[in-house]
């Protein structure tokens, strides 16, 4: 059978293995807000991105995605519904309500112990398979304290190369938290490593949102992480044909003139990297 046939059967294959691996009928009632302080540069410690990210969780499955990149989403939409409509004249700028966002998207099933990323814009989502998180916590009893009027027990586990102190709370008992820090007997609030180069902190709980389904974002692509570092390391990178961007403008960033920060420090170091 020729290769390209076999690389079709295989994408559709893991398109389906990935497809069951989050239930498409999961749903949420709660988003936890957490405010991300992250020191992205060892040159420039001091200098911390901040963004703000929305964990979704069900009894089984979370979704941390980043509240801007929400807003850039649902704006996306609203613009090619337009288009679409024909209520857009596309020979025309458009300037769209955008601003810098984390794309990346984490997706956990506690059941079947997996955990995916989607990584990209729309219209090219790519999902990728990630190695589930297996922390050891060790839970510290006798320290205590109150975040967003919630007691929270502390703990402490090595994750990512960095070593972590979180603050739980068993009055929301799930085992759920913020972006791969999970599996404590009640829900993360704040997570900071031993360094101070990364901060999650809990802003707001809200119990009483529209309730949202935890899912890939559709006509997503099944990718390696090998594969994605591979494609947008290339120019000519695959996009949509239909899709015109030359008069489309971004609103609110120019880095003329600037000194950029090296992004040398991720959230999770690999290559048996540690700090702390």
């Amino acid at each position: 059978m020729p290769n390209f046939f076999m690389k079709k059967i295989t994408s559709f294959l893991f398109l389906i293995t990935v497809a069951t691996a989050i239930d498409a009928q999961s749903i949420s009632n709660f988003r936890v807000t957490y405010l991300i302080e992250h020191s992205i540069d060892t040159n420039n410690i001091t200098f911390k991105r901040r963004e703000t990210f929305a964990l979704y969780f069900s009894a089984k499955e979370t979704m941390f995605r980043s509240r801007v990149q929400e807003q850039n989403d649902s704006s996306m939409i609203i613009l090619e519904k337009k288009v679409n409509n024909g209520e857009i004249n596309t020979n025309n700028e458009i300037t769209l309500p955008i601003r810098p966002a984390d794309r990346t998207e984490y997706f956990t099933n506690n059941v079947s112990k997996r955990i995916f990323k989607k990584v990209g814009s729309r219209p090219n989502n790519y999902i990728i398979e990630e190695v589930f998180p297996q922390i050891k916590w060790t839970l510290i009893k006798s320290e205590k304290k109150k975040i967003l009027n919630k007691a929270c027990n502390k703990a402490e586990g090595i994750f990512g190369g960095r070593k972590y102190t979180v603050w739980y709370t068993t009055e929301i008992p799930t085992w759920a938290g913020p972006w791969k820090l999970n599996g404590l007997p009640g829900l993360i609030l704040q997570a900071q490593d031993t360094r101070n180069e990364v901060m999650f902190l809990a802003q707001e709980i809200n119990d009483k949102i529209i309730p949202v389904k935890i899912e890939f974002p559709p006509k997503s692509i099944s990718a390696t992480q090998a594969q994605y570092d591979r494609m947008i390391g290339n120019k000519s990178v695959i996009s949509d044909p239909n899709v015109k961007v030359e008069n489309i403008k971004i609103d609110g960033i120019s880095t003329s003139g600037k000194k950029r920060n090296i992004a040398n420090n991720p959230l999770e170091l690999t290559n048996g990297r540690t700090r702390f």
